[in-house]
């Protein structure tokens, strides 16, 4: 006898689109900014202050998309996963209060260490959020190592970090919506 899972709830499958949504756009938005609209760190024009706003949705987008996988894993991803979550979600608040601070100051570095610590955060985070849905095969499991290594690549360090290169964000977003497609699908099969 086959017996089928229960589709994620309606609530768990729109917040992780809706998170998908909101990273894969804040990175097709910074990637136009990468390829064709040159910034300067030092805030001269109104181009700076949109590139560096649209951080905000981007970190949003990852922890709302997190939370959504969580929500389809049903908690089966045990401490780790809520470990991982709690990680990335401490790491990128920072991250999107350092961006808000640089705004308001018109300085990139007017908090601090605050953003680079925050994205060393996040990626500890991902990375432990991955072991756990890994341990918890609900997914398939390709989706939370994709997920980490483009975050890590394209997110909060992009085009200027060792690992990433111009537009590296199009492959978060890439992953982002892969997943924000696949994701409730795969949890609701035996």
């Amino acid at each position: 006898m086959t017996t089928l899972t229960a589709a994620p709830p309606r609530t768990t499958t729109r917040t992780l689109r809706t998170g998908a949504a909101l990273l894969a756009l804040s990175c097709v938005v910074l990637a136009i900014f990468d390829l064709f609209i040159p910034t300067t760190q030092d805030f001269r024009g109104p181009a700076e202050y949109v590139y560096t706003v649209d951080g905000v949705p981007f970190v949003l987008g990852l922890v709302l998309m997190l939370v959504g996988l969580r929500g389809i894993q049903r908690g089966q991803d045990g401490k780790l996963g809520f470990a991982g979550l709690l990680l990335v979600t401490i790491g990128v608040a920072a991250i999107g209060i350092a961006l808000i601070a640089s705004v308001i100051t018109a300085s990139e570095n007017s908090f601090g260490p605050a953003y680079p610590l925050g994205a060393l955060t996040s990626f500890i985070g991902m990375v432990v959020f991955t072991i756990g849905a890994l341990r918890a095969r609900v997914l398939p499991w390709w989706m939370t190592p994709a997920l980490t290594v483009t975050w890590i690549v394209g997110g909060p360090v992009g085009d200027g970090g060792p690992l990433g290169f111009p537009a590296s964000g199009l492959l978060l977003a890439a992953v982002a919506t892969a997943i924000a497609a696949l994701a409730p699908r795969a949890a609701s099969r035996p």
